[in-house]
């Protein structure tokens, strides 16, 4: 197996700086560097503005994230399907991967993430999630299903000879984590409407 170079701090800012003009996407409006609570502010601010952001608020949205995570997608709450670009921010542990798992974590994973707000989440052939029902499904229901899309589609991606590194075996893990949580949801929830749906996104999961 080949092992790909990491990339120093200003090779990684000038990856990011210029990631959407190498790997184009019209639901994602930005992609930058937040290696800071500072950074991601003034990126929550531009594009979320509806929260309010003061010192807690940041704090607490950044002390949420895992420190191991490498990228965010800002969803904003109330433009689901409305072809509204996301922004995405790049975190400092980034710098513990190569460009070409870098590729992999924002273009095949938070990319996903941003199509699925700017159309809406398939759930089949016929069922999609959108502004007009998403209320009726849990925020727990909806973060698994776009988690679930977008890990299956990365590892779709990922070359063969990944199939040791940890980038994949973080996926997989990602992947069945999210799965578990539908399945654990499905069977706990006291709404019929989102246990058919949850039931009808797995059946077109597993005939893929």
């Amino acid at each position: 197996m080949v092992n790909h170079p990491r990339l120093s701090t200003s090779e990684l800012e000038q990856l990011v700086g210029s990631f959407l003009q190498t790997y184009p996407c019209q639901a994602v409006a930005e992609v930058t560097y937040c290696p800071n609570k500072e950074k991601m502010k003034e990126l929550a601010e531009k594009y979320l503005p509806i929260y309010g952001w003061n010192e807690e608020k940041v704090s607490a949205f950044w002390e949420k994230m895992d420190p191991r995570s490498v990228a965010f997608t800002l969803r904003h709450p109330y433009q689901l399907g409305l072809r509204i670009p996301s922004a995405i921010g790049v975190r400092s542990a980034a710098i513990s991967f190569s460009p070409e798992e870098l590729v992999s974590i924002i273009r095949d994973h938070e990319y996903i993430h941003a199509q699925d707000w700017f159309g809406t989440i398939p759930i089949n052939s016929r069922r999609r999630i959108t502004l007009s029902n998403d209320e009726r499904l849990s925020d727990k229901t909806i973060k698994a299903i776009i988690e679930v899309r977008a890990y299956k589609h990365q590892l779709q991606c990922m070359p063969q000879e990944w199939k040791d590194k940890n980038i994949r075996k973080a996926a997989i893990a990602g992947y069945i984590k999210f799965h578990s949580d539908l399945q654990q949801t499905r069977e706990i929830t006291d709404s019929n409407y989102e246990k058919r749906l949850i039931s009808d996104f797995l059946r077109a999961l597993h005939r893929k």
